[in-house]
């Protein structure tokens, strides 16, 4: 009965990773292009009309803000973050299962911190008042990509670690 619950579980932490890891990628996609499309119309526009439009920039600088926090767990959940594998590659598997595991709970650590801070900063009455002029928006919809971020990140990690767990990697 336990391990039937385990294995329902991990399928439905599985498939809820899946589904944030592909709307993820969706919205990286959108913001990349809308990005280059704002910047490029922008270019043309300072070079042939002479006038820049202010909320251009920070159009970008926000969408890369965005782009970095859900690029960092599509990044967890597909393994491509920057490490040393030289050391591990080199253990044998039940060392090198330890020393996944190890970097999980470690990232998994980091993870929880940023979240709860990104959470205290959203909460700030100071975030609460502030907006973007250019854009007109509230900067709460630029801080909060931070706790969805990690969260996101969360739960990837969750995945990877009961997979390494349980030998399905």
């Amino acid at each position: 009965m336990r391990r039937t619950m385990c294995i329902h579980a991990r399928k439905y932490v599985g498939l809820i990773s899946k589904h944030l890891n592909s709307i993820s990628i969706i919205l990286l996609s959108i913001l990349a292009a809308v990005s280059i499309l704002v910047g490029g119309f922008n270019v043309i526009n300072r070079a042939l009309l002479h006038y820049p439009l202010p909320w251009v920039d920070a159009l970008i600088r926000y969408s890369l803000i965005w782009i970095i926090f859900l690029g960092f767990p599509v990044l967890v959940k597909k393994m491509k973050l920057i490490s040393v594998d030289v050391f591990v590659s080199r253990l044998n598997r039940r060392a090198a299962r330890f020393f996944n595991l190890l970097s999980y709970i470690s990232i998994c650590i980091f993870s929880v911190v940023v979240l709860i801070q990104g959470c205290k900063i959203l909460s700030l009455p100071i975030v609460k008042l502030q907006t973007v002029a250019t854009l007109g928006i509230s900067k709460v919809w630029i801080y909060s990509s931070i706790p969805i971020g990690f969260a996101i990140t969360l739960i990837h990690l969750i995945v990877l670690a009961w997979d390494e767990i349980t030998g399905r990697v």
